[in-house]
């Protein structure tokens, strides 16, 4: 109806013909980005479509490598945590030995029983030790007791380890 919206002449009806046959915008749509974006992908699907899976492929790369990149810094903090347990570990026991053995002519130092009981008193004494750790070490100075001669030691570390165990955080209980 209006005159400012009509072809001037045949050449333009004929050149939006021939862009409606290529896919091209034509003059007589309204003018918007979303038209012309529709017509530019339907004019080179191929490429669209292997941008698009270009894109998609790119952001899930990128998002597992983020997942990927949080899991291992979990385990990265486990495995710390792992090694100043063992650490800890490590330093205690050698303590107690190196304790027990100072100073003490080869046939005058204690017995396994008797360390097994002298470290589970040092252990008491060290308010520093977690409670996961405190366990392992009375496990581990139960089996001591256990190997020796002295049954009753052995159960009441083992008594101790469970004891200590139940004050844990949850899940821990599962590792004796």
């Amino acid at each position: 109806a209006d005159p400012s919206e009509r072809y001037r002449d045949a050449a333009e009806l004929h050149e939006d013909m021939d862009n409606f046959r290529c896919r091209r915008p034509v003059r007589a749509h309204p003018p918007s980005g979303w038209y012309r974006a529709r017509k530019f992908a339907s004019r080179h699907r191929g490429g669209v479509t292997l941008t698009a899976i270009l894109v998609v492929t790119t952001l899930l790369g990128f998002g597992s490598a983020l997942w990927q990149a949080r899991v291992a810094q979990r385990h990265s903090a486990h495995a710390i945590a792992e090694a100043q347990r063992a650490k800890a570990t490590s330093d205690f026991l050698l303590s107690v030995f190196e304790a027990a053995q100072e100073d003490l002519p080869q046939d005058a130092r204690p017995t396994p029983d008797v360390l097994a009981q002298v470290a589970a008193k040092k252990l008491d004494e060290d308010a520093t030790v977690p409670d996961q750790t405190r366990s392992d070490f009375l496990s581990a100075l139960a089996r001591v007791a256990r190997s020796g001669n002295d049954p009753a030691t052995a159960l009441s570390l083992y008594e101790r380890a469970m004891a200590t165990l139940d004050r844990a955080p949850h899940g821990v209980r599962d590792r004796l």
